[in-house]
């Protein structure tokens, strides 16, 4: 998360309280969401097709971030 945020200007802490706000989510919540939707972009691409396509759900991503990390 923190090399998104940083790119917006954010940097640790903050970002996931502003990123939690904006989703109305506990900061942890969108900790969480933000590190694996970069996980997905940046080491997981075929699973982000896979997402986007409809083929696995959400959950499905989050658990195969997860286990790669």
């Amino acid at each position: 998360m923190g090399e998104a945020a940083e790119g917006q200007g954010l940097e640790g802490e903050f970002a996931r309280h502003e990123v939690g706000a904006a989703g109305r989510l506990a900061a942890q919540t969108a900790w969480k969401r933000t590190r694996d939707a970069a996980d997905l972009v940046h080491r997981l691409p075929a699973t982000l097709a896979e997402l986007s396509a409809g083929r696995i759900s959400p959950l499905q991503a989050a658990h195969l971030a997860e286990a790669v990390r």
